[in-house]
């Protein structure tokens, strides 16, 4: 169950043309694969619920992270 609604990027120089991630995202993911996409560190001092997605994107084989979604 739950909310799906599709996500498109493109990032030409990185991401794989046509390629599809599976992994089960929330918006609070984006900010945390922003800032390292921008290689940016993410901050110590306040902790992201989100995770990075760019392994997922550019690799079917990354590993799922086992976490429940809220919103």
């Amino acid at each position: 169950g739950g909310i799906r609604v599709p996500c498109l990027m493109s990032w030409p120089a990185r991401l794989p043309k046509g390629s599809v991630c599976e992994t089960p995202a929330i918006t609070m993911d984006l900010h945390a694969t922003f800032l390292l996409a921008a290689g940016l560190p993410l901050p110590e001092d306040k902790p992201l619920d989100g995770m990075d997605l760019l392994p997922h994107a550019l690799s079917a084989e990354a590993a799922a992270q086992d976490r429940s979604l809220c919103w």
